[in-house]
């Protein structure tokens, strides 16, 4: 009887430890619990604040997309021009200069030049021509009118120049300071 009464008292310490053992990790794992859930409340929180920052992200993709599209079709006419009037030898003058959009279909690309002038010999307009063709923006640059003309009791030839200008490359307005 003794052996009976000595195993059932162990069995029921032993039943004591595991019960106590799983109360004591049961309050750990609500109180870790209950750390998280306000760890969760906190997260969220700055979430919501945060946003407002997704919106205006949302919104620089949506203005640098919009920028990107209308801009892949216009030539750089500023800087093609300044290169143009840069490149200008000296016995050449310009009598008209005309820079065309080109307006035709949904995605219109790229435009037209047209410069006309007088220079003091072919010479000189054929190496106006050479380094016309090597403007980066412009492609086909050819002449199209060549003639010799007196004017005030001087020879000079008049001249006609066409070619088309490719779409510019352009910075993005909100590029910087940001990924997309």
């Amino acid at each position: 009887m003794k052996m009976y009464s000595f195993s059932f008292i162990i069995g029921l310490m032993v039943l004591m430890i595991i019960y106590f053992t799983l109360v004591f990790v049961n309050v750990q794992v609500k109180a870790d619990l209950v750390e998280l859930r306000n760890e969760r409340a906190l997260l969220e929180n700055e979430i919501s604040l945060l946003r407002k920052y997704e919106e205006l992200q949302n919104q620089v993709i949506f203005v640098n997309n919009t920028f990107n599209k209308i801009m892949a079709k216009i030539p750089d006419w500023e800087g093609m021009l300044v290169n143009v009037g840069l490149n200008i030898p000296e016995g050449v003058y310009l009598t008209d200069v005309t820079a065309t959009q080109n307006t035709a279909g949904e995605n219109p690309i790229g435009g037209d030049l047209l410069i006309r002038g007088y220079a003091s010999n072919n010479a000189l307009v054929a190496s106006w021509l050479e380094e016309i063709r090597d403007i980066s923006g412009i492609n086909g640059a050819n002449l199209s009118f060549v003639s010799k003309r007196t004017i005030d009791n001087q020879e000079v030839v008049q001249f006609e120049i066409k070619a088309t200008v490719k779409p510019g490359e352009y910075d993005q307005p909100f590029s910087k300071g940001g990924q997309q």
